[in-house]
């Protein structure tokens, strides 16, 4: 799917299109067979502060975790971040964190309020995350537009990760950041996931 985000004319910018299949949940999604073969789930962990860590300094993190800040909830960490990335600054990233935090898993709300108590400013915690991602910084509170742009990065690194893994007789179907393959395939989704680089965007 292509927006005019700036209202010039020019599709330039992608988003993320869906299949059915996408709206399943895990134990579902589990239950696909493809071509006979039962199948696994292989994702990229914290999937788009990856992608970022690849826009902006030209590597993945692989075993660290962007979503690891000491005295903070992992959950609400990851909840934040994706304020962070969508707002164009700390408060309206702060103001989106409580209109939406109703809306998410009763866990991600408990770690989100717990946390809220114990820092007692949003902005506090933010403040931290940033800092645990300092060489990504930049991409942070810079509005919609910007986090729709890196989220269609995320789905290009995604789509060529599965075109490349197609060229080696390994289908895959994509959900978000995750590749469902047949059971005996999933190395090939390991030994590619972040070796591979985009060169053009679809």
């Amino acid at each position: 799917n292509y927006k005019d985000w700036r209202s010039n004319g020019k599709l330039r910018y992608g988003g993320r299109t869906y299949h059915p299949f996408m709206g399943f949940k895990e134990e579902k999604r589990l239950r696909i067979t493809i071509n006979g073969s039962p199948v696994a789930i292989v994702d990229y962990p914290a999937s788009l502060p990856n992608v970022l860590y690849r826009l902006v300094t030209g590597r993945f993190l692989e075993t660290e975790d962007p979503y690891e800040v000491k005295g903070v909830h992992r959950k609400t960490v990851k909840f934040l971040m994706n304020m962070m990335i969508n707002n164009g600054s700390v408060r309206a990233a702060a103001r989106a964190a409580n209109n939406n935090i109703v809306k998410q898993k009763s866990e991600v709300q408990k770690c989100f309020e717990a946390d809220h108590r114990k820092f007692r400013s949003l902005s506090k915690i933010m403040a931290l995350i940033a800092e645990r991602n300092a060489p990504i910084a930049e991409c942070f509170f810079r509005g919609k537009i910007h986090g729709q742009r890196y989220a269609w990065h995320e789905q290009n690194l995604v789509f060529e990760v599965a075109r490349l893994l197609a060229r080696m007789d390994v289908p895959a179907l994509t959900v978000h950041d995750e590749f469902i393959v047949p059971v005996d395939m999933v190395e090939a989704v390991h030994e590619v996931r972040y070796t591979t680089a985009f060169t053009d965007l679809w």
